[in-house]
């Protein structure tokens, strides 16, 4: 049998296509970690063209259509978050440090360290709350209509779960004091259909809870600020420490280096609370197998 030249001529083309154009890789951390399947998890979740039992209502729900009988599944997961830091100042900012010893100072970039002091997670109806440890359960069944050559399922998972805490005195409270992110999928409907031996189609329609609470305390360490400083610290003050008493600075001069109304680059400017909650969102899942 002679090759077909058209059909050469498109997968040529694919290929040429796939490796030319340039494709984009994104991390994404703790995403579908609370899936709790092992093989996905062993595999970095590269299981949509073999998805395992049950868990294929998210991976791909045509896998659904090669399970037999009824089978159930319960599963008990239990995670440990870890996150260290150091911060140290960029060469721009060390400079900066040098040629200006008496007024620049990052209390938080000399070489101090972070780490995280427990979990706090988003959880319904409680909102941003701190457990002992991270732990959940998870599960779901699916059933075979022999006579349809179809297979029910549902199922309750996690897609995203995440969760920290730092201690108040943590310099890495800046980017997050407490940090809870949650989408637990708690009704899954899904179906998978076999069309043949080798051809199954699958779709599966997710009933989610989504939340996001923050607190953190929050600086604004740029050029404007530390103009700002200097110029109090230049205009408001003697060498000795003392207030220069005016009616503009009775105005716009901090009590002393250490008031809160200080506008330093370097200095906490407002602390943030803030939980947000979606108790029903949907999200739908096809495949092909």
């Amino acid at each position: 049998m002679s090759p077909n030249p058209v059909r050469s001529a498109l997968l040529m083309c694919g290929i040429s296509c796939t490796l030319l154009l340039p494709a984009q890789s994104h991390a994404q951390l703790a995403q579908n970690i609370f899936i709790g399947n092992p093989k996905a998890l062993a595999l970095g979740n590269a299981v949509t063209a073999d998805p395992p039992g049950i868990d294929a209502i998210h991976f791909n729900p045509a896998g659904l259509a090669k399970l037999r009988g009824r089978q159930y599944e319960i599963k008990g997961i239990a995670a440990d978050f870890s996150l260290e830091a150091e911060f140290s100042p960029g060469p721009e900012l060390q400079t900066a440090f040098e040629l200006f010893p008496e007024t620049l100072s990052d209390p938080l970039v000399n070489g101090q360290t972070s780490e995280l002091s427990g979990t706090s997670v988003m959880l319904p109806f409680f909102g941003l709350t701190e457990i002992p440890a991270l732990l959940a359960a998870t599960g779901g069944a699916s059933f075979e209509v022999e006579e349809q050559n179809m297979v029910l399922a549902t199922g309750v998972f996690a897609p995203m779960l995440l969760g920290l805490k730092r201690e108040p005195d943590d310099p890495g409270i800046y980017s997050g004091e407490e940090v809870g992110i949650t989408r637990l999928t708690y009704f899954s409907p899904s179906v998978g259909y076999r069309i043949s031996d080798t051809l199954f189609v699958g779709a599966a329609l997710n009933f989610s809870y989504v939340g996001v609470g923050l607190n953190f305390d929050m600086r604004l360490p740029n050029f404007t600020f530390g103009a700002f400083d200097t110029l109090q610290q230049g205009g408001c003050f003697d060498p000795d420490g003392s207030i220069v008493s005016n009616p503009l600075n009775d105005i716009i001069c901090p009590q002393d280096l250490e008031d809160p109304a200080r506008l330093s680059p370097f200095q906490g400017m407002a602390y943030i609370e803030a939980e947000f909650e979606r108790p029903l969102s949907t999200t739908f899942n096809v495949g092909v197998l």
